[in-house]
C-alpha cells in the first residue's frame, strides 16, 4: 500500500530524492503518530502489541477504504474457531437453493467450497459437482471453459481474488486454506499474480459479469451474496441471467 501513495497525496513535502516510489516507512509512522521502529517491526511481522485505535490511525495514514480496513482488522485481531468453517450446510438451506428457479444459486463455505447449488448453476457454468474437491476458486481459475466463457475474465479474476482475501484472513495458517492457496498459486499464473496484489473487496460484494454462453448467447449474470446471521461461515449467492442488449438472440426475442 505504501508503494501506491505519494507524499503529495497525503499532504507531506516531497523531501529528499527518492530511490523507490511510494511513501517511506518513517512517513507512515509520522502520519499514524507511532514510532518508526515499532512501525518497522509491524511491517516485518514481529510479535508486537497493538490497540484498535492505533490500527485505525495506520489505516488513515495508508488511506484504506472500508473493505481494506475490515480486512486489516481481521488480520490483526480476529480469532476464528478452526472447526467452525467445516460445518456442513443445513438441509433446509440446501432445499431453498435447489428450489430457486430465477437463476443460478449456490452456497459457498468460508474456503469458497461449493456446498449446495441448483440446476441453473450447473447449466450456466457447466458445473457437475463430480469432482471430490468442489471449490469455487478451483472451478474459476483451473477450468479453462469458465475463462473462455467469461468475456471480462481479467476483471472477474481480480474481483474473485480480492473478495476471497478477507475470508482467508480469518483462517490464515489453517492447513486446508494454505493448501488451497498454494495449489492455486502453483497451477494458475493469473491467481499467483493477483494474490501478490493488496486489493481487497467485501466477500459479499454484488457483481455483474458478461458471459458468452454456448446455448444462451451473450448474457449478463447479476449476483448478490448474503451472509446467514447465525452461520457466518456460509455465504448464499443468488443470481439472475438476462440477455445482453447486443446479443443476436436477445434481438430476435
Amino acid at each position: 500500500r505504501r508503494s501506491r501513495l505519494t507524499s503529495q497525496s497525503v499532504g507531506l513535502p516531497e523531501g529528499r530524492r527518492r530511490r523507490v516510489a511510494g511513501l517511506r516507512r518513517e512517513e507512515v509512522a509520522v502520519l499514524a503518530d507511532v514510532g518508526i521502529t515499532w512501525y518497522t517491526w509491524l511491517e516485518q511481522g514481529r510479535p508486537i502489541r497493538m490497540a484498535p485505535a492505533t490500527l485505525d490511525r495506520i489505516c488513515d495514514a495508508l488511506r484504506l477504504d472500508r473493505d481494506e480496513r475490515a480486512y486489516l482488522h481481521r488480520l490483526v485481531f480476529f480469532t476464528a474457531d478452526e472447526a467452525s468453517w467445516k460445518v456442513p450446510v443445513p438441509e433446509r438451506i440446501a432445499d431453498v437453493i435447489r428450489s430457486y428457479t430465477a437463476g443460478p444459486a449456490y452456497v459457498r463455505g468460508a474456503r469458497w467450497d461449493l456446498l449446495a447449488w441448483n440446476a441453473a448453476f450447473e447449466h450456466t457454468f457447466g458445473f457437475t459437482g463430480s469432482s471430490p474437491e468442489r471449490n469455487s476458486l478451483r472451478h474459476s481459475f483451473l477450468d479453462p471453459n469458465v475463462q473462455r466463457m467469461t468475456i471480462d475474465w481479467d476483471v472477474l479474476a481480480r474481483q474473485l481474488v480480492a473478495s476471497f482475501r478477507p475470508d482467508y484472513a480469518q483462517h490464515a495458517g489453517d492447513d486446508d486454506f494454505e493448501a488451497l492457496v498454494a495449489e492455486l498459486r502453483r497451477e494458475s499464473p493469473t491467481f499467483a499474480r493477483l494474490w501478490s496484489d493488496p486489493d481487497v473487496l467485501s466477500p459479499t460484494a454484488s457483481r455483474s459479469i458478461r458471459l458468452r454462453h454456448p446455448e444462451l448467447g451473450t448474457v449478463l449474470y447479476d449476483s448478490v451474496s448474503l451472509l446467514i446471521p447465525d452461520m457466518p461461515h456460509l455465504t448464499v449467492v443468488f443470481g439472475t441471467i438476462r440477455h445482453h442488449p447486443c446479443s443476436r438472440r436477445a434481438r430476435r426475442l
